[in-house]
């Protein structure tokens, strides 16, 4: 692991808040009560908490906070999505009560919390061990992940901790939850469905294996996302690999893509640049192996890796016939499909200003106008990101605990100044 600069502040009261929220948004996502069935988690209260400290010295330092260029641009690229959904809510209403009070804080509290009020405290906290609290939450949910599957399989019943693996409210529905595959069920951890885990765990595994040197547990959060038995998150797996190969790789991406046409050409090609392939090839094909093994254990065949279907989303599609210019309807949900389901509830004006919000962090940090966008450490920051962008296209549970938090969490970083070694 590239060794990441210390800040000077480095309080206890910085570090509590950091283990409050890292364990409940990492460790304990699930964790909370319902009211009038809306989930209350500890770790979005946790957010809110500290984000309603982070205010008085945010505004009374707020003309001496200097925030870079990318920032402001993140922050305005938001503006006209949120303007768009405050709008549509006023005048179309909201069918779903609790789906749209986790659209507002998925677009509108989540990213101004993390990209604006955080922000000095995150420029001055001791990174270090914010890091360290992100790389033992993946490997915990992940070896509890796998511990689950397993205590699930053998005695039919979950291990469930009401208030902290399951919220209060949800004991005893786990199985409800969409996560049986023919008599097995899903790898849910403590996210209690397995697209959700994994989907979150995959926007984090870039960022956890540049933190992680150790192979093994590498394998084991690997393993984890097999077991989600989630085509969605299978798919997640292979872009990732594909990103480490052509574009984490510690050596040139230059040298990868001439890898063949040098071979060919009997060039001298360097010992690191045929391993690293090498091993990447192996690791490819043994997930897939593992993928088919699950498939046929299920009960399944190869037919269920290209579902025509969807997996029974293919009907969300159906919108296309009914697009407007401007939202028209009562916003209800956002569904599997994100796009779909964001032309659908807010038009094509909507649509694409949404867009805008979601990509202008990776566009700055693909063109390098981040702090330091060349390093390891903000590419692998910046590939969670887009495999996130990428699988919503899919199933990217936009509005479900902890989403969202992960995704502007990761978005916070990315914008951050703070001075890494190879940066």
């Amino acid at each position: 692991m590239d060794s990441i600069e210390k800040f000077n502040n480095s309080s206890p009261k910085y570090k509590f808040a950091v283990f409050m929220m890292t364990v409940f948004i990492i460790y304990f996502p699930k964790g909370g009560v319902k009211i009038g069935g809306v989930p209350l988690t500890w770790g979005y209260v946790a957010i809110f908490i500290f984000s309603i400290i982070a205010i008085p010295r945010f505004l009374l330092n707020i003309g001496n906070i200097s925030f870079s260029t990318c920032r402001l641009n993140v922050i305005f690229s938001l503006l006209p999505f949120q303007s768009i959904v405050i709008i549509s809510f006023i005048f179309n209403g909201v069918e779903n009560f609790g789906f749209g009070i986790s659209l507002i804080v998925s677009v509108i509290f989540l990213p101004f919390t993390f990209i604006i009020l955080f922000h000095q405290y995150m420029e001055e906290m001791n990174l270090s061990y914010l890091f360290d609290m992100v790389r033992k939450g993946v490997i915990f949910v992940s070896m509890f992940g796998i511990f689950l599957f397993f205590y699930k399989l053998y005695t039919g019943s979950f291990l469930e901790i009401p208030f902290l693996t399951v919220n209060y409210d949800d004991l005893g529905e786990l199985e409800g939850k969409h996560i049986d595959r023919g008599g097995i069920f899903k790898l849910i951890s403590t996210y209690n469905n397995g697209n959700i885990y994994g989907i979150c765990i995959l926007m984090l595994l870039p960022l956890y294996e540049f933190l992680e040197n150790s192979k093994i547990k590498r394998i084991i959060v690997k393993t984890s996302l097999v077991l989600t038995l989630s085509r969605t998150v299978w798919l997640g797996m292979i872009i990732y690999e594909f990103f480490k190969l052509f574009y984490l790789s510690r050596n040139s991406i230059n040298r990868h893509f001439l890898f063949i046409p040098r071979l060919f050409l009997e060039l001298k090609i360097k010992k690191s640049d045929f391993t690293a392939i090498l091993l990447s090839f192996i690791g490819i094909i043994l997930f897939g192996g593992a993928i088919f093994y699950m498939v046929f254990m299920i009960g399944q065949n190869a037919s269920f890796l290209f579902d025509k279907n969807l997996g029974g989303r293919i009907d969300q599609l159906n919108i296309i016939d009914e697009l407007t210019f401007f939202p028209e309807k009562k916003f209800s949900q956002v569904s599997e499909i994100v796009y779909m389901s964001i032309l659908n509830g807010f038009g094509i004006l909507g649509f694409l200003s949404f867009l805008l919000a979601m990509l202008s962090p990776v566009i700055y940090g693909l063109l390098r106008r981040v702090p330091f966008g060349g390093s390891l450490y903000k590419k692998s920051i910046m590939s969670g990101l887009i495999i996130y962008l990428i699988l919503a296209i899919s199933d990217g549970a936009f509005l479900y605990i902890p989403v969202m938090a992960i995704y502007w969490f990761l978005v916070s970083l990315l914008l951050l100044s703070n001075r890494h070694s190879n940066s």
